[in-house]
């Protein structure tokens, strides 16, 4: 008898410790549920933690990269760049996110919203990045990018229907004896002085193709990001032109094709300049063409 009652007590103990658990749980996730409703309103009325009033961009950008925003902005307007002079971020909040700065740096998606402070005094907003980008405002750390017809897809076999059938016919290698008195253009440094805005075409000079075969087409940049000058979306272009009477595009090797003897071509570099400051230059490396 003594036994059931110790027994009946003990299972009585267990039923109450696993209803004061209930309780305690049931009040933090109301303390919860109240601390959110509480930061929703602080949000509202404007609290420490606001989402809605646009930031500094170099708040959470580097200078370069609002830089950037400021050059692209302008040409959306169709302004002069020195026209803008305040770039703001608009925060956007992401679900992975909480608030603030970790949802302006979720990037991927629908893109950056910035509002800019224009000279008139006006304060329009666009959006920026939205899906996949390579202009400098883009980019965690703005460079410049270098084109040619090499990275333009050059090699990219043209197909009527599906590969094989309907495919161009591979071009052959150039002829050993031609090769021989084939001329590479190649210039270790070239330095571009910067002293206007718009167009500006260098020709660089010329090289002689073996066969008209485009093999290489690059050069790079002694500074990825020259302080000084803006280029429009940061593309600076190497381009190939055919010297000879019936020289073709420098499309794609199969379009150009084969041809007998040395093929004469002029090597031309292209850029626009939107921003500059006196004494800017822009230094080219290691340019080649052959």
């Amino acid at each position: 008898m003594v036994k059931d009652q110790i027994e009946s007590t003990r299972v009585d103990r267990s039923r109450a410790e696993a209803q004061a658990s209930r309780r305690r749980k049931l009040r933090r996730g109301l303390a919860l549920l109240v601390g959110a409703f509480g930061l929703v309103a602080l949000l509202a009325a404007g609290g420490a933690f606001d989402i809605v009033t646009p930031r500094p961009c170099v708040e959470l950008f580097s200078a370069d990269r609002c830089s950037a925003f400021a050059d692209a902005a302008a040409a959306q307007f169709g302004a002069n760049p020195d026209d803008i002079v305040a770039v703001e971020i608009v925060p956007t909040p992401r679900p992975e996110g909480l608030f603030g700065e970790q949802a302006v740096r979720s990037l991927s998606g629908p893109g950056i919203e910035i509002q800019v402070t224009r000279t008139d005094g006006s304060r329009p907003r666009l959006k920026m990045c939205v899906g996949v980008s390579m202009e400098p405002a883009c980019q965690a750390q703005p460079h410049l990018r270098a084109q040619s017809p090499i990275t333009g897809g050059y090699r990219d076999i043209p197909c009527d229907g599906e590969p094989p059938a309907g495919c161009a016919t591979p071009v052959p290698p150039p002829d050993p004896a031609v090769l021989a008195g084939a001329v590479a253009l190649e210039v270790d440094r070239l330095d571009i002085p910067i002293d206007r805005r718009g167009s500006y075409s260098i020709v660089v000079g010329e090289a002689r193709l073996p066969n008209g075969i485009l093999s290489e087409a690059s050069f790079g940049f002694a500074d990825p990001w020259p302080a000084g000058v803006s280029i429009a979306s940061g593309v600076v272009s190497l381009d190939v032109t055919s010297l000879e009477p019936d020289g073709l595009p420098f499309r794609n090797v199969y379009e150009h094709g084969w041809r007998e003897g040395l093929e004469r071509v002029e090597v031309t570099v292209r850029f626009e300049v939107i921003r500059f400051e006196p004494g800017a230059v822009l230094s080219l490396t290691d340019l080649i063409v052959r």
